[in-house]
């Protein structure tokens, strides 16, 4: 069974709670930090939020996250966002290695790549997206995503900047309401593994072992049964002058 279903980040007024609460091994408790939710909650206006597979993951495991946008049928001619994650316990994978700057993956063809540019010191994430063809609403759909990888154990997380994130519609508005609750990724040592629990056997009446009979099997307890039988009978047979 899949306990952890895809991680979609709430809207930024909504309360996170971890589902499946638990201790890592090996990592510190964390202090301040928000939870995390398989339920995302419905958006009520536009928006850009981040999802992936899975906050819980393993030192040095790559984890893909993607960057959705959501305009509640309005029209858009243009986006932008910004995203950051911890260079401490993060490194990010360069989606576009043969150019000078580090880049991450663009994944829409209606809105064209204009600014797609990683600082790697800072960690910080800037992408704009512009239309020559006029505007179009977008539902949900990922228009980037980046790779990380976990390189020091702990809490950390991945959020957007609502400050440098907008969704332009076609009168040059910004229509951008609101913007996912960070992710928050629990990083361990040992990846968590889920146990199926160990179903309780059926009982089958037999009754508890006594010492006596602990060192015989079947075959052997059935003869010395009927030997201790057959003596019994033989005694009780015996005159009665005989058994004195």
């Amino acid at each position: 069974m899949d306990f952890f279903n895809k991680v979609h980040a709430q809207e930024a007024d909504a309360t996170a709670k971890a589902t499946i609460p638990f201790t890592p091994p090996n990592v510190p408790t964390p202090t301040g930090i928000a939870g995390w939710t398989a339920t995302p909650t419905p958006a009520s206006g536009p928006m850009i939020f981040l999802e992936t597979e899975s906050v819980q993951i393993g030192l040095n495991e790559k984890i893909l996250i993607k960057v959705k946008i959501f305009t509640a049928n309005v029209p858009i001619k243009s986006l932008k966002f910004s995203a950051k994650y911890d260079t401490t316990y993060f490194r990010i994978t360069d989606a576009e290695p043969n150019v000078a700057n580090v880049q991450i993956s663009y994944n829409d063809d209606f809105f064209l790549n204009d600014v797609n540019e990683v600082d790697t010191s800072t960690g910080k994430i800037n992408v704009i997206g512009v239309s020559e063809e006029g505007t179009s609403t977008i539902t949900n759909r990922a228009v980037a995503e980046f790779e990380l990888t976990s390189i020091k154990e702990g809490f950390s997380e991945v959020s957007l900047d609502i400050t440098n994130s907008a969704l332009i519609d076609d009168n040059s508005t910004d229509i951008l309401k609101s913007i996912g609750q960070p992710l928050n990724f629990v990083i361990s040592e040992v990846a968590i593994t889920v146990t199926p629990t160990t179903p309780m056997p059926t009982p089958t009446g037999t009754l508890p072992r006594n010492g006596f009979f602990d060192e015989f099997g079947a075959t052997q307890a059935l003869v010395y049964g009927s030997i201790m039988i057959a003596i019994g009978v033989y005694l009780f047979r015996l005159p009665k002058n005989a058994k004195s």
